[in-house]
């Protein structure tokens, strides 16, 4: 009898607990078969119910992953899955998997909600975590870049000049001054935008042409009203421009500005 009293609710719980995981497991079961089916709203609905069955076992922190890619990537639930994020970077045990999850946040942030302050904050953390010196780049990048966004332009110059004081790679060295020729252009700094644009296509001709950056340094000469300089790197960059009707309608566009500028010969004051 003794036995019977302390077996019997033992065999009880056991049992009940093991309908409840295979319950979980059904409806994980069908979460995953409607994936397939490409029936995102129903597979979103039972990989919620499994990660409110059991929170915090294995196949719950599972679900919630894959029920925020089906929300970011298929029905467009971008705050909720932000919550989803939240909740495995706190739960999961793994570092690499913290930093995946905070990437994602961070990267749903930026792209889908554009809420590029909450970008900042969460490419900071994820800057603190990570130890890989490229990818620590392409995270101030993005926190940059939101400043950027923000019309925040002196604070995204700031953080573009600490990351060319680093180790760079070469295509990393070149996107960073391109974009800080940019931000410069942005700011009609146009002197030291023609500085950086130089640089640029000194040290990267081929990739300085794909990229347009002969074209944003035209730019600047013309807005300085140097119409000549501005005539003359369109004029080397024909050959190796492929729209070359483009190029012709700048330069005859510019010729015709030179022509109007006061004292221009043959243009009465």
């Amino acid at each position: 009898m003794f036995l019977l009293k302390w077996v019997l609710p033992l065999i009880c719980i056991s049992m009940l607990t093991g309908c409840d995981f295979s319950s979980v497991r059904m409806e994980f079961n069908r979460a995953e078969r409607a994936y397939k089916e490409k029936d995102y709203t129903t597979a979103r609905k039972y990989y919620i119910r499994v990660l409110k069955r059991n929170p915090e076992s294995e196949i719950a922190l599972l679900a919630a992953e894959k029920a925020a890619v089906v929300m970011v990537e298929e029905l467009g639930m971008y705050s909720e899955a932000l919550d989803l994020y939240r909740f495995l970077i706190i739960k999961s045990q793994d570092p690499e998997k913290v930093k995946t999850y905070q990437l994602k946040l961070a990267m749903v942030m930026f792209e889908n909600i554009q809420d590029f302050s909450g970008a900042i904050e969460e490419f900071n953390k994820l800057i603190r975590l990570e130890t890989d010196n490229s990818k620590r780049t392409e995270y101030k990048t993005f926190v940059a870049k939101s400043f950027f966004n923000l019309n925040k332009f002196y604070q995204a110059q700031v953080e573009v000049e600490e990351i060319l004081k680093g180790d760079l790679k070469e295509d990393e060295r070149f996107q960073i001054l391109l974009f800080k020729g940019n931000i410069l252009l942005t700011v009609k700094d146009h002197k030291n935008a023609i500085d950086v644009y130089t640089e640029l296509i000194e040290e990267f001709p081929e990739r300085s042409v794909k990229e347009n950056v002969q074209i944003n340094l035209a730019v600047c000469f013309e807005e300085l009203k140097d119409f000549d300089r501005a005539i003359s790197i369109l004029e080397e960059l024909r050959g190796s421009f492929p729209d070359t009707t483009f190029i012709e309608s700048k330069v005859s566009r510019l010729r015709e500005r030179k022509k109007n500028l006061p004292g221009a010969r043959g243009r009465v004051r």
